[in-house]
């Protein structure tokens, strides 16, 4: 029996289509890390398989249980798929057809040419002969078995549905018009269906998001790791998108500059630049990782004009300081209404802003110098939003209270109580400063390890995975112990956290 895993958190959906749309108690949540053995893996299309469970799965006692033999759907880009789990097509995929697969003659494009400058520039147009013709190949990602087959500009099947098979070949005029046939069909569809406001955007907005959602996924809308963007284009704050869009290019990864560049370069058509310039500006203004953040925080700081679109939010000028004094908004997210200089903040404390939406906290210490940035998750298990009960950490401005420290107790070789497994080695109270909790009804908010979706003895391992609580800071066990318990220790020392969602 294969079994898959999860590469991050996602959704088994019941049905193939807009899973976040579907009813919440159809769905299941897997987390990074979540294994699942499989019957088998079918090829839908080239963001949709259909798996059939080879045993019940549960992931929450208030909702079923998925039985054996149910058949679900994923985007096996959030998998990893070994080759045994894939059906097997009836003819190998991997040899030349007797009778190639042909395309079908080449119709009047179905979108706007900004579409194909933008999102060309980034994908390529893969294995071209000499005499400029363009053939099939396999799929390179490790464990996929070589499917899907895939032609010219990414694309995996033909418009009469057929699959491309190896050994078929193509024109470039039939790459192009198969690419936006599927480009239309497969994104500008559902997008148009998803997306407020799609028909008062311009062509150059609507190919920017065109471009996001090729690289993140048609249905971004509404997802659960797309929820800043989809705050965005819900409230039309359309200033807030160009920062917001530098967010989603994978941190700290060794894609960070790519995805850099064309976050930037749609960030640019958004607020109406041609493809062609924004690109190339792109490519000259990051050079390295580190080029990134920076302009992610003047889009967000010091937002764009965008063309055709008078804002109806004011958004705070940066000031000549250093660190996250500079501003207490950032642009297209909720956070404190104060900073820590309005409940006593002095040399020798220290502030940690935790942003949901990177899944990312930073520590400061009062002079505004940044100290470290570690990974951290302000999720809770049943809301998308900070409001409802067990939602995500209010947005805010807390301070450090009292602190248990099991770890000095126990050490790493604990035995397993249930507070350990679901706090870990160290749990730090945090106090409100703006009512943020007694005003939604919430209280116990914390910032601590464990987790009990890692089980025992996972949760006590120094790096965990993490998984969401019911409204706490999550961080991993060793960053508890090597970073924030040492500021916290400090004689004299506050602990001040500020809250992004």
């Amino acid at each position: 029996m294969p079994f898959i895993t999860a590469k991050k958190n996602t959704l088994l959906a019941p049905l193939p289509h807009q899973p976040h749309l579907q009813k919440l108690n159809q769905l299941a949540k897997v987390y990074e890390g979540g294994i699942l053995g499989v019957i088998k893996v079918s090829t839908v299309n080239s963001q949709l398989a259909e798996i059939i469970l080879a045993g019940p799965y549960t992931w929450h006692d208030h909702y079923p249980t998925i039985e054996t033999g149910v058949k679900r759907y994923i985007n096996p880009i959030s998998w990893d798929i070994p080759e045994d789990a894939w059906e097997q097509q009836p003819v190998s995929a991997l040899a030349p057809a007797s009778t190639p697969s042909q395309p079908e003659t080449p119709s009047a494009p179905l979108l706007p040419p900004e579409v194909a400058q933008l999102n060309h520039f980034y994908e390529g147009c893969q294995r071209k002969l000499p005499d400029g013709r363009i053939q099939a190949y396999p799929d390179p990602r490790a464990g996929s078995g070589g499917l899907p087959v895939t032609i010219g500009w990414g694309s995996t099947y033909y418009k009469n549905g057929s699959a491309i098979q190896m050994g078929d070949i193509i024109t470039q005029a039939e790459a192009d018009d198969l690419y936006d046939y599927i480009c239309h069909k497969d994104f500008w569809l559902k997008l148009q269906s998803t997306i407020p406001y799609w028909d008062d955007m311009t062509d150059l907005q609507r190919a920017a998001l065109t471009s996001f959602a090729y690289n993140n996924g048609a249905d971004f809308y509404g997802s659960p790791n797309h929820r800043t963007i989809t705050r965005n284009l819900k409230d039309k704050d359309w200033q807030a998108v160009p920062g917001t869009l530098m967010m989603y290019r994978n941190p700290s990864e060794n894609v960070e500059v790519g995805l850099g560049r064309r976050r930037y370069a749609e960030a640019k058509v958004w607020c109406g630049e041609a493809p062609t310039t924004a690109c190339a500006a792109a490519a000259q203004e990051i050079q390295t990782a580190q080029d990134c953040e920076p302009i992610e925080q003047r889009l967000k700081t010091n937002p764009p004009r965008v063309v055709g679109f008078e804002p109806t939010i004011t958004v705070s000028q940066p000031t000549p300081s250093a660190g996250p004094r500079q501003a207490n908004i950032i642009a297209g997210m909720k956070g404190p209404k104060s900073h820590p200089d309005a409940h006593g903040f002095k040399p020798g404390d220290y502030h940690l802003v935790a942003n949901d939406a990177v899944g990312k906290i930073k520590c400061y210490d009062y002079s505004g110098t940044l100290m470290w940035e570690l990974t951290c998750l302000c999720r809770g298990q049943f809301e998308d939003n900070y409001f409802g009960r067990h939602g995500d950490t209010p947005a805010g401005l807390y301070k450090c209270g009292q602190i248990y420290r099991d770890y000095e107790q126990a050490g790493e070789s604990s035995a397993y109580t249930r507070d350990r497994m679901s706090y870990g080695w160290y749990s730090l109270d945090l106090v409100e400063l703006e009512n943020q909790e007694a005003n939604l009804g919430r209280a116990g908010i914390m910032l601590h390890g464990g987790g009990s979706g890692c089980g025992w003895p996972g949760a006590w391992a120094p790096k965990q995975a993490l998984f969401s609580t019911l409204g706490c800071i999550r961080m991993h066990n060793q960053d508890l112990r090597d970073k924030v318990v040492p500021l916290y220790d400090q004689p004299g020392a506050t602990l001040f956290v500020s809250v992004y969602q």
